[in-house]
């Protein structure tokens, strides 16, 4: 035993050297509360629409917050470039009574088309049933001169796509629509340093930073945190359509290995991705992320459209695994976008499905009510994590 003993502690010291030497805690970020002005923030439940929600009746409140921070600036091929400042916003619903709250908080970025909230809408009577927190945020970046949202094969498909989509994207939109509330927002943006595939990278360079430093504030539970008072043991990612690459790339890259809890345990505990079929926006078509971690499941949903999507291109499901914990759901009639998900001041006049396209049944959007196998799927994953 008394040889063993120093052997043992040798091994031990030089397993926590190697996992300090890779492992790091974020920047603490700084939430501040948002003046109001007069009218319910952009996203809001309480706004009539898509996202509205009866918040009183399940005893929740909202409020919206400027997250300010300094980020790293990462590309696509995952080097961290700079550290820049950032101030974004984040718009929370929690329950009002700390007694209701069942431990978890849900974060999504906003979508970058009308700042929607898709993870909300699919899954907003389930989160406020079950008591959970929801944790809203944005990632974008003041207009740029060339848009690589819109960059397409032909002239005539990038003005068709500005002509659709450009009064409800980037900053300008937040500005137009509540111009005190959102005018001191601003992320670091440089289109010459950081692509992705052969073209400008349409991703915020410092979303992958954004998300962490989110975590760790509301994981945190200090006075500083805007979910302080409630006891957060777990934080999920729920992320859909486009914003949905950003998780993919911080598995992929090994950010939930790199960056942790000032204890070592990780900042996120399960991962749920939708409606994105990975490297369409350019980059990498991988279905699986090189770097998986042990024991935190990742899960995504393919709608129909991501699902004849990757058989045209011959891209294979991916098996499910136990270790690592990973599950691809593919769901056959789930349109990648409908009437019932559009953000503010967001239309859509073509069926989002492909190979749907000469279909006379199809000339509209489907309607189909996915949000109860979402959430169940949903209710799953909380289920393997527990």
């Amino acid at each position: 035993m008394e040889r063993l003993i120093p052997i043992s502690i040798s091994v031990v010291l030089s397993l926590l050297i190697a996992s300090n030497t890779f492992a790091e805690v974020p920047r603490m970020p700084t939430a501040i509360a948002v003046p109001p002005s007069g009218k319910p923030p952009l996203s809001s439940a309480k706004r009539p629409g898509t996202e509205y929600s009866d918040l009183d009746r399940y005893g929740y409140v909202e409020e919206e917050y400027y997250l300010q921070g300094v980020a790293p600036a990462i590309n696509a091929a995952g080097q961290t470039l700079l550290e820049a400042p950032y101030t974004t916003r984040i718009l929370i619903r929690k329950p009002a009574d700390p007694a209701r709250f069942n431990g978890t908080v849900v974060i999504e970025p906003f979508s970058w088309f009308g700042e929607r909230g898709a993870g909300w809408i699919l899954t907003r009577d389930y989160l406020l049933r079950r008591g959970y927190a929801y944790v809203g945020y944005t990632l974008n970046v003041n207009a740029p001169a060339v848009d690589p949202k819109f960059i397409a094969d032909t002239p005539a498909a990038e003005a068709e796509q500005i002509a659709q989509y450009g009064r409800i994207v980037n900053f300008e939109f937040m500005r137009r629509f509540d111009f005190a509330r959102y005018a001191p927002l601003g992320t670091y943006y440089d289109p010459a340093h950081f692509t992705r595939g052969a073209a400008p990278d349409p991703f915020a360079p410092q979303s992958q930073g954004i998300g962490a430093q989110l975590a760790l504030l509301l994981k945190t539970n200090g006075a500083q945190s805007p979910l302080a008072g409630l006891d957060v043991q777990r934080v999920y990612v729920n992320s859909w359509a486009v914003t949905a690459q950003v998780w993919m790339d911080y598995l992929d890259q090994g950010r939930h290995q790199q960056w942790r809890m000032p204890d070592d345990t990780p900042l996120i505990d399960a991962y749920m991705t939708g409606r994105m079929a990975y490297g369409e926006v350019g980059g990498d078509v991988i279905r699986v992320p090189r770097q998986m971690p042990e024991g935190v499941p990742f899960v995504t949903v393919y709608s129909q459209s991501e699902l004849m999507h990757d058989v045209i291109e011959g891209i294979p499901l991916p098996p499910d695994t136990d270790t690592p914990q990973l599950r691809y759901y593919e769901v056959t009639g789930m349109p990648h976008l409908r009437l019932a998900d559009l953000g503010t001041e967001h239309t859509e006049h073509l069926a989002a499905d492909v190979g749907k396209g000469d279909d006379p049944r199809c000339r509209t959007l489907y309607d189909e009510p996915v949000e109860l196998v979402v959430a169940a799927l949903l209710d799953g994953m909380d289920q393997w994590v527990r």
